[in-house]
């Protein structure tokens, strides 16, 4: 559900701000910083304590992990307390993650679009530095210290509907220190913080591929396990063996993002996914066959890092994924027309 990748730290382990002064719709400064961040992760080496914190509306998620950073894209999260505790995510390299599940004894990897760097001065550059840029304002609210690190926090919030994001920037590295996120009501959702960091110091490079630990055998689950990205929506209808439906109404500033083919967890049925992105928020639409439906929950659903929205139409069920308000949501669910 999350974009901003790769300058947000809720990539990494996965409101209302009163009497601050607002700058330009786009504060150079801030651009500048958030180029930066999004060069970070293939520029630095460091180790660093975390703290992590995630709403589910009636689930709160907290944990510790250390976190790993090698230049050239490569990352490892080693989660060490709360429901998380044993969990191992990674980073290879560009284009593919991967993560440990212990209670699962399992390892999944998938593969991931690669990004490309920003160019230094070129936000047009970097496409989700370009998208933030058109779709968000963002200034800087004040310097301040994170980890002992002179930081600076930046505000972004979109043109449109959706959630806000706070970053507090390393200004000598670009590294996030901490981050948090609220949704379109301005409650927060998700929040990571490093409590120190160490550079020029991480990991051996073995530790960032996924190695499966000793013990029992593990199960390693290819992409191909849970997620398919058509190209065309027509290699979808195919697949669902149903006219897919896509909303008449977007909210300003999103873009599809493309066509995911999904195999339901519960029934296994093949299930259609539409995203779509702003830069900072996604809205998803997922349309699954009549059976499907019948193990899943049609009641109007917040899971504190967005909403959920049912609809049927014909013999397809629907529900209408995002981090907008009320409104807004039921306004792209009502508007899913004929295919």
């Amino acid at each position: 559900m999350r974009q901003l990748t790769g300058i947000a730290l809720v990539a990494i382990l996965a409101g209302g701000l009163i009497g601050m002064e607002r700058a330009s719709m786009n504060d150079p400064k801030a651009v500048r910083l958030l180029e930066d961040a999004v060069n970070a992760p293939m520029m630095q080496d460091y180790t660093a304590q975390a703290t992590s914190f995630a709403n589910y509306g009636d689930r709160v998620l907290q944990t510790e992990a250390i976190v790993y950073n090698a230049r050239g894209g490569r990352r490892r999260i080693e989660y060490l307390l709360g429901s998380l505790a044993g969990v191992i995510a990674g980073r290879c390299g560009p284009g593919r993650n991967w993560r440990y599940d212990p209670i699962s004894r399992s390892i999944e990897v998938s593969a991931v679009r690669q990004r490309s760097r920003a160019s230094r001065g070129d936000p047009n550059g970097d496409p989700c530095l370009r998208m933030l840029m058109e779709n968000c304002r963002m200034h800087i609210v004040k310097s301040t210290q994170v980890a002992g690190r002179s930081a600076t926090e930046i505000f972004l919030q979109p043109k449109g509907a959706g959630g806000s994001r706070t970053l507090w920037i390393d200004n000598e590295t670009g590294v996030i220190l901490h981050s948090e996120e609220r949704n379109s009501e301005g409650e927060l959702v998700t929040a990571t913080v490093y409590r120190s960091i160490v550079y020029g110091k991480t990991a051996p490079p073995d530790r960032f591929f996924p190695i499966a630990p000793s013990g029992p055998p593990v199960r390693w689950r290819p992409e191909d396990d849970f997620a398919f990205k058509a190209d065309q929506p027509e290699e979808i209808h195919r697949a669902i063996g149903l006219p897919l439906r896509e909303p008449a109404y977007i909210p300003e500033g999103f873009v599809r993002e493309g066509y995911y083919l999904y195999k339901c967890p519960g029934c296994s049925l093949k299930t259609a996914v539409t995203r779509y992105v702003n830069g900072l928020d996604s809205l998803t639409v997922i349309q699954a066959p009549e059976g499907c439906g019948a193990h899943l929950d049609k009641s109007p659903m917040d899971f504190g890092m967005g909403k959920a929205l049912y609809a049927r139409h014909g013999t397809s069920n629907f529900w209408v994924l995002g981090e907008l308000p009320d409104g807004d949501l039921k306004r792209v669910r009502d508007s899913l027309g004929s295919p």
